[in-house]
């Protein structure tokens, strides 16, 4: 399992092309492939939950004292991902890997 500890981006594709979802690490590792969720789970800083359909996330970022998600209309909420922690993550043409935000 690879930690995050500052950034998380998650890309999805557009239309009818093929998706294109990129994890890229703290250290600075990229990698290209598919998040095999389909919402995030997200509580803001007032305590709200979100339920965002993946296809409407632009990026999911971690960081040591809040997360953010913006989508892809320019919204941005300032919170905590709530949902399955480590976020799974399928490779083009290699093994999966596993993320955690925490």
């Amino acid at each position: 399992m690879k930690k995050i500890a500052a950034l998380l981006a998650i890309w999805a594709g557009l239309g009818l092309t093929a998706q294109a979802d990129t994890v890229i690490l703290s250290e600075g590792a990229s990698y290209t492939g598919q998040f095999t969720g389909t919402v995030i789970h997200f509580k803001d800083q007032q305590g709200i939950q979100y339920t965002f359909p993946k296809a409407d996330v632009q990026t999911l970022a971690f960081n040591a004292s809040v997360d953010t998600v913006t989508l892809r209309d320019g919204k941005s909420y300032a919170g905590h991902f709530t949902g399955t922690d480590p976020i799974n993550f399928n490779r083009r043409g290699r093994n999966p890997i596993s993320v955690s935000g925490s």
